[in-house]
């Protein structure tokens, strides 16, 4: 984590280092990044770079703790104005709050995709299982309020019910990069598109979810 000297630079300096750094892992992998590398994007010694963290993995694991700690706060906003009651409608907005952070944090969307396809590290370990393990925590709490509400199927164990709820919401940059690429570019002025075509992911993976894939007996 970082270093007292770190929470002394001025706002717009932590905010700098931060996009630059997370620029700067979202385009290589973690063993390709180096510090020194960092230092000169940033402008500074690659020496005072270490007055702010202890290493680079010290470094990485901040930027993994802000772009997760972001995205989960823009999930639960959307969340808190859902009505308890309404199972079909809190999965929309868990698939909609998701499409809106990829289209609106195309950085750290990307960046987060980068780290959940490193391999186990021996320096970081299995980073990748420890984010599905909490994205699965952060989702189960959801789904089993709505089990002890009765509005879901309580036969079906909650780690199986995540796990779907997880594999999905990750699998929509996927979907993105397959069949909407220009969704994803930073530089991509038409949101109102992307706008529309994350609702309609959304409409359908939460549709999907609920119903089922077979036809309904009225269809």
């Amino acid at each position: 984590m970082p270093k007292t000297a770190f929470w002394k630079l001025p706002y717009e300096k932590q905010d700098h280092f931060i996009e630059t750094s997370i620029r700067e892992f979202s385009n290589q992998s973690y063993d390709n990044v180096s510090v020194k590398y960092i230092s000169e994007k940033l402008g500074i010694a690659k020496g005072t770079l270490y007055k702010y963290f202890e290493n680079k993995k010290d470094l990485y694991l901040f930027l993994v703790e802000v772009a997760t700690t972001q995205k989960y706060e823009a999930i639960d906003r959307f969340l808190k104005q859902t009505p308890k009651d309404d199972f079909s409608e809190i999965l929309y907005q868990i698939y909609l709050s998701n499409t809106r952070f990829e289209i609106n944090f195309p950085l750290l969307s990307r960046f987060l995709y980068c780290v959940h396809r490193e391999n186990p590290h021996h320096e970081l370990g299995n980073l990748p299982l420890l984010l599905k393990k909490q994205a699965s925590n952060h989702y189960r709490a959801i789904l089993h309020a709505q089990q002890q509400e009765g509005h879901i199927r309580s036969d079906i164990p909650l780690e199986a019910l995540a796990f779907l709820v997880v594999q999905s919401s990750w699998g929509i940059r996927d979907y993105f990069l397959a069949h909407h690429p220009a969704v994803l570019n930073e530089q991509s002025k038409n949101k109102v598109s992307a706008e529309k075509l994350g609702k309609d992911l959304s409409a359908h993976l939460a549709q999907l979810v609920h119903e089922g894939f077979l036809k309904s007996e009225a269809a």
